[in-house]
């Protein structure tokens, strides 16, 4: 595929709407969440695969969220951990390892939090009083990483 400056003369698209007339490939089938929580000021969704089945973790307003995104299940939550912050900042993005999740946030929490999650739910395996406000996590070889 090509493109041509001619085809984006600026920056929101050609009709200046953000949404492009080129295919995409998608063939309209979509899957809805089941969760209905508030997205709050969160970082983005992490694509993470949980005892293989593919899915998407996000933070809420309120709440860690797993979801599954593939087959007869898409939109199912997987787990839901409680993470409620003050002013709805749950701004630093979910890291993922393996079968652990990494959690912080510096507002009311000031905590970073590691969750075991399976298709059973997200559980706590620890959490030390250090944070970030909004730099996200990054684990590498074992160790968590975050400024």
């Amino acid at each position: 595929m090509t493109s041509e400056s001619a085809d984006w003369p600026h920056w929101r698209g050609p009709t200046r709407n953000d949404v492009s007339s080129e295919s995409s490939g998608w063939d309209g089938t979509s899957w809805q969440s089941e969760n209905r929580d508030e997205a709050g000021h969160t970082g983005g969704p992490v694509p993470i695969v949980v005892q293989g089945v593919r899915c998407v973790v996000v933070l809420t307003l309120r709440n860690l969220v797993v979801t599954r995104i593939e087959g007869s299940n898409a939109g199912r939550t997987v787990a839901v951990y409680p993470w409620t912050t003050d002013f709805g900042n749950n701004i630093a993005t979910p890291a993922f390892s393996g079968d652990s999740v990494i959690i912080t946030s510096a507002y009311n929490h000031f905590t970073i939090c590691r969750l075991k999650v399976t298709l059973n739910g997200a559980t706590k395996v620890w959490e030390n009083k250090l944070a970030s406000g909004v730099c996200s996590p990054l684990i590498h070889s074992g160790y968590v990483y975050w400024a």
